[in-house]
């Protein structure tokens, strides 16, 4: 799907889904692009906040719609705060091993998640992330129209998605590792918001789906100098071993085929390179197994990182808008090992400030 930037009172940003079709078939769209950001992460640096209109926005805002509804009647059914909150908890669990930092559950743009699950069950087949004036449910074009009439106060940032048959309804935390064995999904929900909502709505008849939505009030958050976001995150002991990328829009590169290992992710993104714009290179990338054997795999990265010669990559152009200037991603070329140990090593360079890793994570058991 194309890029997306909405026209807003908060800055447009990249819009992540995983949306449950048959199998694992998805479709979803991405922001960025040309604008300026206020927070010090400039347009087109990530799922990061970026200004401008858009052609696919008709008029975002706080508008609840009118006309006749033309949208299907279903009744809908939370599974509850207590399933909310603790999949933001494992969500925190995840972002502090990675590096993110925690994020505060906010009741604004939970009520927007809840209202937009709501929606998409009430209107099956829409484009992803989108609503239809005057059809059942609608408050909004676009995410930020959307956190916006809920009260949300702060500026959106991004919003991922999965829809039932990826996930089982109303089971704690089960969307947040879906969405997290993923490339660009993952990226974003390792982003430097500040606040999360989630929503989850199940149907008898249309089935189930979960959304979260981020923002910030006061700031982004932005590690320390030189601190490294990586995923899976040092220590973790359920990694998953493998990635399907049909399951994700935009889809990676095409040479990337049917079943291949988890991505490894590295967000060079600091206090100290908070810019987000600007240029990097990466010297070093690498996966190991436990007995120290390189594992095959291609590195993804944006134009503005200058990757080392020796290192194989992959063009990642095409989904320029849903790749985090200052993100790399690692992935192996075939499913990892279940219940084995691997070590990733990291060394690169943004905006003149290094960043350098050697952690160690095992895969969960099961694929």
């Amino acid at each position: 799907m194309a890029t997306m930037k909405e026209k807003n009172n908060s800055p447009a940003a990249r819009v992540l889904i995983l949306l449950a079709l048959s199998g694992l078939s998805a479709c979803g769209g991405g922001g960025g692009g040309a604008g300026d950001s206020s927070t010090g992460i400039a347009a087109g640096a990530s799922a990061g906040a970026t200004s401008g209109t858009s052609s696919t926005d008709t008029g975002s805002g706080t508008s609840s719609g009118s006309g006749t509804s033309t949208g299907s009647t279903v009744t809908t059914t939370a599974p509850g705060a207590a399933t909310e909150a603790a999949s933001v908890d494992y969500l925190n669990l995840v972002r502090a091993g990675a590096g993110a930092g925690a994020l505060g559950q906010d009741e604004q743009l939970s009520a927007a998640a809840r209202s937009y699950s709501a929606y998409v069950l009430a209107n099956p087949g829409e484009p992803p992330h989108q609503e239809t004036e005057g059809h059942a449910g609608y408050t909004g074009v676009l995410p930020g129209a959307r956190v916006t009439a809920a009260s949300y106060t702060g500026q959106f940032w991004t919003e991922s998605s999965t829809g039932y048959g990826h996930f089982a309804p109303g089971a704690a935390n089960s969307c947040v590792p879906v969405l997290l064995n993923t490339m660009y999904n993952m990226a974003a929900l390792l982003g430097p918001a500040a606040d999360v909502g989630i929503g989850y709505k199940v149907d008898a008849s249309a089935g189930g789906y979960c959304v979260l939505d981020m923002g910030y009030k006061s700031g982004l958050q932005l590690a320390t100098a030189g601190r490294l976001v990586s995923y899976p995150y040092p220590g973790q002991s359920d990694a998953m071993p493998s990635y399907l990328p049909d399951g994700e829009q935009p889809r990676p590169p095409a040479a990337l085929t049917m079943l291949i290992g988890q991505p490894i992710y590295a967000s060079m993104v600091s206090a100290a390179s908070s810019s987000g714009e600007g240029s990097g290179t990466l010297e070093t990338f690498e996966l190991r197994d436990a007995q120290g054997q390189l594992v095959p795999a291609f590195v993804l990265s944006s134009s503005s990182i200058s990757v080392a010669a020796g290192i194989e990559t992959l063009d990642d152009s095409a989904n320029a808008a849903s790749h985090p200037a200052y993100g790399v991603f690692l992935v192996p070329k075939s499913p990892l090992v279940a219940h084995a140990s691997y070590t990733a090593t990291f060394a690169g360079h943004f905006n003149g400030v290094a960043f350098n890793g050697n952690w160690s994570f095992t895969t969960r058991s099961t694929f």
